[in-house]
């Protein structure tokens, strides 16, 4: 049987990294004492599945993983049991059953909405008015490095909303944007646009970065990948 969580991530553990983050699951799971499903081989592991990796610093309100077990047990029991292994920072906020053949998570989410923090070396004025005059550009070439290089890539296409305040020299960001193994965007590469297009002096190393949610675009409507179970 398997089930799709929703999770969350918390101040007191935001430096967790997704290799930790990986093994706290594990055994979390395994002191939660549930029929899990195991991979095949000399290193068996539980069958889980993110959908996208975290990164290191951020905190966030919607995670989301599937999970397999060897039996069926109520959603709520699961829930219930993981709450209680996982340390605290980590906390199971929705579970479901998912019907056979239902899509992966890392195939369906192709959304992130963020929340940022930017502390400037000086305030700005106008924030609102200068990101949607930065959204009608109709282009936003920016470098970004990767494994294989670097490599320019145009983040326009890449941008579905961005809005924000000032707090003096604290800027307050929303923004929607790409996600997923076809195209992403990290919350620095939203950084080096406005410090390269809007020349904001952003403070770097005191980013606040917090993850509302992962979503799935399809039809022009945005969805919870807990409504996601079907493909098509």
């Amino acid at each position: 049987m398997k089930y799709r969580l929703k999770w969350q991530r918390g101040w007191e553990v935001r430096f967790v990294s997704h290799l930790d983050l990986l093994r706290t699951w594990e055994r979390s799971l395994r002191r939660a004492g549930l029929p899990l499903a195991l991979t095949e081989g000399f290193n068996p592991h539980p069958k889980l599945a993110f959908a996208h990796a975290l990164a290191v610093g951020m905190t966030s309100e919607g995670e989301y993983l599937d999970l397999e077990l060897r039996e069926y047990l109520l959603p709520a029991e699961v829930q219930e049991r993981l709450n209680q292994a996982l340390p605290r920072g980590f906390q199971v906020v929705k579970i479901r059953t998912l019907p056979e053949g239902a899509p992966a998570l890392m195939s369906i989410v192709n959304r992130a909405d963020y929340l940022l923090g930017l502390p400037l070396r000086e305030a700005v004025t106008d924030v609102n008015e200068q990101l949607q005059a930065l959204l009608t550009k109709p282009a936003l070439p920016l470098l970004k490095r990767s494994k294989s290089g670097e490599r320019e890539v145009d983040f326009r296409p890449l941008l579905y909303r961005l809005a924000g305040s000032s707090d003096g020299p604290m800027v307050h960001l929303r923004c929607l944007v790409a996600a997923g193994s076809e195209a992403n965007v990290r919350p620095e590469d939203i950084v080096k646009l406005l410090e390269k297009y809007l020349s904001w002096p952003v403070v770097e190393h005191g980013l606040l970065m917090h993850r509302l949610d992962l979503l799935v675009a399809r039809g022009g409507e945005l969805y919870s990948p807990m409504e996601i179970v079907h493909k098509g």
